[in-house]
């Protein structure tokens, strides 16, 4: 008896599409529908082994695999299913649908690339479709390939917000394949799902973390801790000074906090000037500038900069840059 079924299978969420071309494996045409003008086929891949899926993390991100099959009036399916293998054969996960209205889609979520842990990795998705009496069954099965997904984000902010203020942080993301979906967490609770979160900072400290989501389930996540009503250092200069230069300068500045900052500058640890800004030959090789900051109720902050100097030594010759050496 001719079958007139299509299975459609979709990887990280339908959206693999959009990165190539997809090309029908495995699917002899047995006839046509001049009303639909839809070919009825025993079963159609949609994500073939050469339209790899974008993947963030192998081992260790989750993917997810369905299909969705129709049942055109001829075998009267009851069950599809969907089982997901990796590359060593072990089974990573696995479900079941009833047909309701003549559709069933079993899905599942599994970890990509656990057979290897490499981007080269690959798994093996299998779609089965039941009647009720076992008598007719379909078939279908494609290699899941993987390649590094291009998906960035990041958590910009407010770092130091005054303590009872409201802010806006934000996860401006590229690469991958939009639209993108989000999820922010503060503290490990969940307080959000859109580009920004607008909160208050009440009056200690807490992490916030974005975790960004494309159309392939790519995911990144970014954090970042937020210092309610802190303050901190931050310093501007060179890493690689030359004497014959007279070294280099560096610049302090302040984020947070309440009044005007003090700064002490340290060079391996010992006092070498106050101020914004200090200036100076740190001696050859590697040494170690440090700038510590107070705010006018005494909060403290430091930041530390390792700088190679560049000279002689002894005065004979002092290399100009970009030279190293005379």
């Amino acid at each position: 008896m001719t079958r007139k079924l299509i299975l459609l299978l979709a990887v990280a969420l339908q959206s693999s599409l959009a990165a190539c071309t997809p090309v029908i494996r495995n699917c002899p045409v047995i006839g046509k529908d001049p009303l639909s003008n839809v070919y009825h086929l025993d079963y159609q891949l949609i994500i073939p082994a050469d339209c790899p899926v974008p993947l963030a993390s192998p081992g260790t991100e989750k993917k997810y695999a369905a299909a969705r099959v129709y049942d055109l009036g001829d075998v009267d399916f009851f069950e599809a299913t969907v089982t997901i293998k990796n590359s060593k054969g072990e089974t990573l996960a696995e479900d079941a649908s009833f047909f309701f209205g003549g559709i069933a889609e079993p899905s599942d979520e599994y970890i990509a690339a656990t057979g290897k842990k490499t981007f080269d990795d690959y798994d093996v998705g299998t779609f089965r479709a039941f009647s009720s009496d076992f008598s007719k069954t379909a078939y279908g099965q494609t290699k899941l390939t993987y390649q590094q997904s291009s998906l960035a984000t990041k958590l910009t902010g407010t770092v130091i917000p005054s303590p009872n203020t409201t802010h806006t942080w934000y996860a401006p993301t590229s690469g991958g394949t939009p639209g993108y979906m989000y999820q922010w967490y503060r503290d490990g609770s969940p307080v959000g799902n859109g580009s920004s979160y607008t909160g208050n900072a009440g009056t200690t400290d807490f992490d916030l973390r974005v975790e960004v989501t494309d159309q392939t389930w790519s995911t990144r996540a970014a954090v970042l801790a937020a210092d309610v009503g802190g303050v901190q250092a931050l310093m501007d200069g060179p890493t690689l000074v030359y004497s014959s230069q007279n070294g280099g300068s560096w610049t302090a500045s302040g984020l947070g906090g309440t009044g005007s900052y003090t700064f002490n500058w340290y060079l391996d640890g010992q006092w070498v000037g106050s101020g914004a800004v200090w200036s100076g030959y740190t001696g050859e090789s590697g040494h170690n500038l440090q700038v510590q900051m107070r705010d006018g109720a005494g909060a403290f902050d430091s930041e530390s900069v390792f700088v190679t100097g560049i000279g002689s030594g002894d005065g004979t010759c002092e290399p100009v840059p970009p030279a190293v050496t005379c």
